[in-house]
């Protein structure tokens, strides 16, 4: 089994064209949450962020409430000056707990 490296970055996912908050390196894959303008995607609710992490956009951000996990040439370079408010990373760390309690896709999608 590959060793788990903790993450904490963003980057666009080359397959969705969304920004993604990347909390964990496994193996050659990253296992991410998704950030994105809709309140709901494929029939599940997202949460709501504070403030839009990308200093660049005062649209209101949700991120995905499931984590997802891909190879690692299927996103861009790290987006630097991108950063949670506070009180969001309390609300990520609390959905990234409750996801490393639900077993990650081991293979990624094709």
């Amino acid at each position: 089994m590959a060793r788990k490296q903790p993450r904490d970055e963003f980057r666009k996912y080359k397959k969705s064209g969304h920004p993604a908050y990347i909390f964990e390196k496994v193996g050659d894959e990253f296992r991410f949450l998704g950030i994105t303008h809709s309140k709901i995607d494929k029939g599940t609710t997202n949460s709501e962020l504070e403030k839009n992490p990308d200093p660049e956009d005062n649209g209101t951000a949700y991120i995905k409430t499931k984590s997802e996990q891909d190879k690692q040439n299927r996103f861009g370079e790290a987006k630097k000056k991108w950063k949670f408010h506070p009180n969001d990373k309390k609300k990520v760390a609390k959905i990234i707990k409750s996801n490393k309690k639900r077993s990650a896709p081991s293979k990624s999608r094709k």
